[in-house]
């Protein structure tokens, strides 16, 4: 129990201790050895993201690019969907120095851990684009097919509501889902609503119904991966 006070304390102390740090550039961070007990505030463009299980994602200013990897949580996917980040936005970090592999290839590179996310800034195009998708090696695969097959399947099995329709309700529900490493389809959620609770939950449903996927592999392993779907509803 003292450990675990501790270990909360110690925490804590550090996250408080992440804002009033001054913030660096990644070339400044990655030459400080003392980063590796101290926070460091790091500001840079979101690039890439490269894990799902521990949100590790790539950020990079004028002076280099740098790994990061957020604390981790029990569900870090719905994190990641919470903290609505896109590629191309800045993102200022907190967290310790640290090592890891690189996207590509096998040398050792330094990175963050323990990281804290503590501002973002919207790319300009950031509402124009659905939540990004993981890094990952191989996609998920519906019946054997990409994701356009999947859109196809969901088309044909949507029941337009008849009072949407006496009311000539149209529109786009954005449909989040997380495809499990053994294929099923979870945390189905509206991420965007077409305002007409009819027309979204139809898409709900029909989702809901997906048959197995065939799941996204990093490392030549079955990963989470996380995807925005938009189901369109449109009157003919």
């Amino acid at each position: 129990m003292k450990r675990l006070i501790l270990t909360t304390l110690t925490l804590l102390l550090t996250l408080a201790s992440a804002h009033s740090q001054e913030c660096r550039t990644i070339a400044e961070f990655l030459n400080d050895k003392d980063a590796m007990t101290e926070p460091f505030t790091v500001k840079g463009v979101l690039t890439k993201l490269r894990d799902t299980t521990t949100i590790t994602f790539l950020i990079e200013d004028e002076t280099g690019e740098m790994n990061v990897r957020l604390l981790e949580e029990k569900d870090q996917v719905k994190k990641l969907a919470a903290l609505d980040v896109r590629y191309g936005d800045t993102l200022t970090v907190s967290g310790l120095l640290s090592k890891y592999r690189p996207v590509q290839g096998k040398k050792k590179v330094l990175g963050m851990s323990q990281a804290t996310l503590i501002a973002t800034a919207d790319a300009p195009d950031h509402d124009d684009e659905i939540p990004f998708s993981f890094s990952v090696d191989t996609k998920p695969l519906f019946l054997g097919d990409n994701p356009n097959t999947f859109s196809k399947w969901v088309t044909a099995r949507l029941v337009y509501p008849e009072q949407s329709r006496l009311k000539g309700h149209e529109g786009t529900v954005i449909v989040h889902f997380v495809i499990f490493p053994d294929g099923t389809l979870h945390d189905i959620e509206v991420g965007k609503s077409s305002g007409d609770k009819l027309l979204d939950a139809e898409a709900i449903r029909v989702i809901s119904l997906s048959p197995r996927w065939t799941p996204a592999t990093l490392d030549q392993k079955p990963v989470k991966f996380y995807i925005s779907a938009p189901v369109i509803f449109m009157l003919r």
